[in-house]
This record gives C-alpha cells, sequence and structure tokens, in this order.
C-alpha cells in the first residue's frame, strides 16, 4: 500500500472517529437511549484507534481495513441514531408493530428501499442476505420478496462480477487478502463452472466474493448471468422454506442426524465435482459441441471488424470439441480387430 494511501486512509479513520464520539457525546445526554448502548460505541471506537494504530506499525493492511470499515460504521449508526431521534422516528422501531406502522406510511418506498438494500448487500454492505430476505417477507410475502431479492442480488452479483472483471486481482485481494483470492483461483482452475453453481447453491460459501473471483477467471458475462438467473432464486427460496416451516429439523439426537447427513451428502458431492469437475465439463462441452453442430449454425459475424473473447472462446472450444471427435473416428478406424494380425 503507498505512503498516500496510508494517511488518506488514516485520516478518514480519524475523520470518522471524532464524528462518532461527537454523536455519541449526543446520545449520552439523550434520556431515550441506554447508557450501555453509548458505552458499546465508545468501546467499538477504542478498539478502532488501536487496530488502526497496530495496523500502521505491524503493516497489518487487514487491520487497517477493518478499522477504516468500523469507523465508518460506527459513525453511520451513531448519527442516524441521534437523527431517529431528533425527528421522532425512534418510536417507530420500539416494537415490530411500530416498524409496520412506518413502513405502511410510506408504503410508496417500501419496494426501493427494499430492493436497494438488497443491491447494497451484495455489493458494499457487510449484511447477511438472509437477514435482508427474512424482512422481506415480513413486509412484503414470500412471492413478493422472491421477485425483489432475485432482482436486486442478481443485478448486484453483475456489478460485482463486472467489477471483479475491471479491476481484476487487485480488488479482490483488498476485499478478502491474498491467501483466500489464491485458495478460491486454485480451487476453481478447470472447473470454474460446476464449483460455482455448487458454491453459489450451498449457502456455506461467501457468494458476494465469489461474484468478484469469478470475474477474474474466463466466465462470459452472458454465463454468468445465467447462472445467477438459476442460482439466486434459489437461494431466495431455500430462505423462504426455512422461514415459513417447511423446512424444520428439531434440535435432537434425530435432527443431529439429518444435519450430520446433509454435511456429509454435501461434502461428497463437493468432493465429487472438485476431483472429476475438469473431466466433466470437459465431456458436457463435447456433449454441447455435438448438439450443436447438429442444429442450423449461423456463422458468428464480428462486431465492428472484432470478435469479442468470448466468441473468441465459443469457436475455439468448437474447433477443438471437432477435432477430439476427428481423432477418435480416426483411431478407432486403424485400431486392428481383437486376435487378428497386425
Amino acid at each position: 500500500m503507498s505512503k498516500i494511501a496510508k494517511t488518506g486512509g488514516a485520516v478518514v479513520v480519524a475523520a470518522a472517529c471524532l464524528v462518532a464520539v461527537h454523536f455519541l457525546s449526543a446520545l449520552y445526554r439523550s434520556p431515550q437511549v441506554e447508557t450501555w448502548q453509548v458505552y458499546v460505541g465508545f468501546a467499538l471506537i477504542a478498539a478502532v484507534v488501536i487496530a488502526e494504530i497496530v495496523g500502521l506499525i505491524a503493516g497489518a493492511d487487514f487491520l487497517r481495513k477493518a478499522a477504516l470499515v468500523g469507523s465508518l460504521a460506527v459513525a453511520a449508526i451513531a448519527a442516524a441514531y441521534v437523527a431517529a431521534i431528533e425527528y421522532g422516528w425512534i418510536k417507530y422501531f420500539e416494537d415490530t408493530d411500530s416498524l409496520l406502522e412506518l413502513i405502511r406510511r410510506y408504503d410508496s418506498y417500501a419496494v426501493l428501499i427494499f430492493v436497494a438494500v438488497q443491491f447494497a448487500q451484495v455489493t458494499i454492505l457487510p449484511l447477511p442476505a438472509t437477514l435482508t430476505t427474512i424482512a422481506g417477507f415480513t413486509v412484503f410475502g414470500v412471492g413478493e420478496t422472491l421477485l425483489y431479492s432475485s432482482a436486486a442480488i442478481i443485478a448486484g452479483s453483475m456489478v460485482a462480477f463486472a467489477a471483479g472483471r475491471t479491476f481484476g486481482v487487485r480488488l479482490a485481494v483488498w476485499l478478502c487478502g491474498a491467501k483466500s483470492v489464491a485458495k478460491y483461483r486454485e480451487l476453481l482452475k478447470g472447473r470454474e463452472t460446476l464449483l460455482l453453481y455448487a458454491m453459489f447453491l450451498l449457502p456455506i460459501f461467501p457468494d458476494d466474493l465469489l461474484c468478484v473471483i469469478a470475474g477474474l477467471g474466463s466466465m462470459s458475462y452472458r454465463s454468468f448471468g445465467v447462472m445467477m438467473l438459476i442460482t439466486r432464486p434459489v437461494g431466495v427460496l431455500w430462505t423462504a422454506a426455512v422461514y415459513k416451516g417447511a423446512v424444520n429439523i428439531p434440535a435432537n439426537a434425530a435432527g443431529i442426524a439429518v444435519w450430520a447427513a446433509i454435511a456429509l451428502v454435501t461434502v461428497a458431492v463437493f468432493a465429487v465435482l472438485y476431483k472429476y469437475g475438469e473431466k466433466i465439463s470437459e465431456k458436457l462441452a463435447n456433449v454441447a459441441a455435438i448438439v450443436q453442430s447438429k442444429l442450423p449454425h449461423k456463422p458468428t459475424k464480428p462486431r465492428n471488424g472484432v470478435l469479442r473473447d468470448d466468441q473468441i472462446a465459443e469457436s475455439i472450444s468448437a474447433v477443438d470439441a471437432s477435432a477430439k471427435r476427428l481423432i477418435v473416428d480416426v483411431t478407432a478406424k486403424q485400431k486392428p480387430p481383437e486376435g487378428g494380425d497386425v
């Protein structure tokens, strides 16, 4: 990290901490706020300052990133709390009925706010999608939330993919560290399509980070978009099933056994895809090439005289599959019958 970036980051952290202290002091004097809540805010600011100082001395960039995000988050939350008290909004957050009353009051903007939050949690806000989706179920119901969430999350995923494609490895390393990026890139090498489908369908992987990682590979925007159209609504439906009680595994010995079986099946499927993913992808590509060769095909027309990367890759894949079939046919014809003379 350059000296200018370090200095700028330290200035932003210091300014955010000062803003947070100002608003926390105002909250301390407010009778509508518990004292322990303000103390928690001051403790977080102290932790941020310590992380920033240690990060500067030890050269630990991850600590400085955590300090930057933490200081901005505390300042924003404290400012929002003061605004809520100042304008009388705080009463709407005292219980669920009051919150629903607020949403009904601004019903015309509720959908836009929800879609914006869902989009932001994929791109800039470190919020779990499950929590925001459940909030949508409470307000809009399952059907509307499925539509709004899927649209917003797919759009946010495409933006994250485009960011990875545009800014490259530096963005991914800044978000999660060089080791994590190297681990996922090695994991996906040669088998990215199948493994990414599995990872997006399973709730144990960092979906938002995977969008950026996918942008570093050779996958086209169209292929990634199709993947999002298939996998993202499934995640929302899974959350809906849990929310509605359709998936209700009890917390007893039988339930633990069910979760263990699900975990084993998941690990087994993932292990098979990891070990044989490259071969499976190759087989599927060959099948797709055969099917494509049987269909009427229009020659790819270059745009402005230049082929796009995905068009070049598609043409190379088709030629490669055709060459492989030709080699297999020639080998089969030249191979002598068993028991015959060579």
